[in-house]
């Protein structure tokens, strides 16, 4: 399937500016399963991966997914993000995420027309997995006051009122085990099994003032399942789960309240699905409960799917054939194509 690089936009720092890049993967019209792709507008959909903020890059996102994706006839955009600590999680992913919603919609219509291909700015679904998740959800709001806009219904086509203070957020979301309530204390506690490592090299001194990434090296080794040590940022990051400080480190001293992910959640929210391992380490249940109770007891569209027996990541390295992919995974992106 084609796939294209795009930079959705340029930052400067200091001297040097930085392209942030986005993997824009789709199905061209003789393999759309639609049929008459020429003649239908796809729906696109952002895919956010997780790292805690601080690591990872587009390629932790799960090939499955996205090639499911494309056969539910989504355009998929895959945005790189600027990573913490060099950056505060709002001036770097959240900012950064909401760019790239804006470019998506601005830009991808135009490009894939002079490709003869339709696309639907006002069908836009996000998925985040874990850091991801809040990144999906912060979509809705800024650190603004909230206020409600009235806004069109790409699916049904009557006037519909979205809680927040963007006026065009995603018309879905699916949140694969989330980051959210970030005042919730459980951020603030060592994380298994990071809170038993007893050898961790020390931080490098200039690693804080190292130029901002937009990409890292896998934490763990392939073939040894191990710390890779040798980059800073694993040091950084794993110190950080086990001394419960990696979200503190990634908000700084930007208010909490005006950054939650969750804040917006009422009747007027985006329809969203959350799907959680009930076993959990990283990010419990809890939170994805919480919020699915909150949305649906203010009105709000919330279906919430506790998946039984596996923990953070259950959905990273399985694919169609696979129960867990096709009974649970599927269930999420089908959904999420039916809410667009």
């Amino acid at each position: 399937m084609p796939s294209i690089e795009f930079t959705y936009k340029t930052v400067s720092t200091g001297d040097t500016s930085l392209r942030i890049p986005a993997y824009v993967h789709y199905a061209p019209p003789s393999h759309d399963p639609l049929h008459n792709a020429s003649l239908l507008a796809r729906p696109i959909v952002l895919i956010f991966h997780g790292g805690g903020f601080a690591t990872g890059s587009t390629s932790m996102i799960p090939k499955s997914q996205v090639e499911a994706l494309m056969r539910l006839g989504f355009v998929v955009v895959l945005p790189e993000y600027r990573l913490c600590p060099q950056v505060s999680l709002e001036e770097g992913p959240m900012e950064d995420a909401k760019d790239c919603l804006r470019w998506a919609r601005d830009t991808l219509p135009g490009f894939f027309a002079s490709e003869g291909i339709l696309v639907n700015k006002e069908r836009v679904g996000a998925i985040g997995h874990s850091a991801g998740g809040a990144l999906a959800l912060s979509l809705v709001c800024s650190s603004g006051v909230s206020r409600v806009f009235t806004t069109r219904s790409a699916t049904d086509k009557t006037i519909g009122r979205i809680q927040g203070n963007l006026p065009d957020p995603p018309s879905a979301i699916l949140d694969f085990y989330g980051t959210k309530y970030f005042s919730d204390p459980c951020w603030l506690r060592p994380v298994p099994p990071f809170s038993s490592l007893t050898s961790i090299p020390p931080i490098p001194e200039s690693f804080h003032t190292s130029p901002v990434a937009l990409t890292a090296p896998p934490v763990f080794l392939l073939n040894t399942k191990e710390p890779n040590f040798s980059d800073p940022r694993t040091t950084y990051v794993i110190s950080g789960l086990k001394s419960g400080t990696l979200l503190t480190d990634a908000i700084k001293d930007c208010n909490i309240e005006k950054i939650e992910p969750t804040r917006g959640l009422g009747a007027g929210f985006p329809p969203t699905y959350f799907m959680h391992g009930d076993q959990d380490e990283m990010c419990p249940l809890e939170l994805s409960e919480r919020a699915a109770s909150e949305l649906g007891g203010k009105g709000g569209r919330a279906n919430l799917r506790s998946v039984g027996g596996v923990g953070h990541g259950f959905d990273v390295g399985i694919g169609p054939g696979e129960e867990l992919f096709d009974g649970t995974v599927m269930d999420g992106l089908s959904w999420l194509e039916e809410h667009v």
